[in-house]
């Protein structure tokens, strides 16, 4: 049995993920990913997230075994295995790591045909995928270069344009993160999530009068989006405050 990965339990055990890595409550973390795999022997991203709690806690060999069962219920993935050579190279096995990159480079070479747009797409999430996972073990600059090859790959790849704006905000690099989002924008318009980040943006600069017009817009490509409410609340509390 597999976990849609747009179903509200899997989006309510990642933000709880979230918050115990947050919270460095890694017993906390290994604890529910054992009741989830318990449900779901099968599911090949549990074990790739348990073996990141290991990970975090320098537990190499334990990581290392959950990225292989990984491998092995999703063989078509390069998740489990990326996350085997980042381990290898903390390691300093860079030896190993190497060959395992370039069998990986090999396999995705013969297996996506440039001229087939759903290979194309599916290789783009799988761009998306690994750089996610490279971002939660605090690797930013090769989860910078994933999240790139997948918008290369679909240029309109939604997860992969607000990933980047989220890591270039968060070291301050307003600009590129602009960027980002308004190239999302080209391709949805009323794309909510942008909007917001765009506002937030706007709001970091000190314009206040751009980042309500953001929000407000975000309000209304989404009305229940609780994020863009929020958000559309503070600005009309400052056009309130304004007047």
């Amino acid at each position: 049995m597999s976990i849609p990965e747009d179903s509200i339990q899997w989006q309510t055990l990642q933000q709880q993920l979230k918050r115990h890595l947050e919270l460095e409550q890694f017993s906390q973390a290994e604890t529910l990913l054992k009741q989830w795999t318990q449900r779901f022997p099968e599911n090949a991203r549990l074990r790739i997230y348990t073996g990141l709690i290991y990970y975090r806690q320098s537990s190499f060999p334990e990581a290392l075994s959950e990225f292989r069962k990984a491998g092995e219920l999703d063989p078509d993935s390069a998740e489990g295995t990326l996350c085997i050579i980042a381990a290898l190279c903390d390691l300093g096995c860079y030896h190993w790591a190497r060959e395992i990159a370039s069998g990986i480079a090999g396999k995705a070479q013969m297996a996506t045909p440039a001229n087939n747009p759903g290979n194309l797409n599916e290789l783009a999430r799988k761009h998306a995928r690994t750089a996610s996972c490279y971002e939660k073990i605090g690797r930013n600059s090769q989860a910078v270069s994933e999240y790139q090859q997948a918008i290369r790959l679909n240029p309109g790849h939604e997860t992969s344009r607000i990933s980047l704006a989220r890591i270039w905000i968060g070291e301050g690099d307003l600009q590129k993160a602009r960027k980002e989002l308004l190239e999302l924008l080209e391709y949805s318009p009323l794309h909510c999530e942008a909007h917001t980040w765009l506002g937030i943006i706007s709001s970091k600069e000190g314009k206040k009068e751009l980042a309500r017009k953001s929000w407000e817009k975000a309000h209304h490509c989404d009305t229940k989006n609780s994020v863009a409410q929020a958000y559309s609340r503070l600005a009309r509390s400052w056009k309130g405050n304004q007047t």
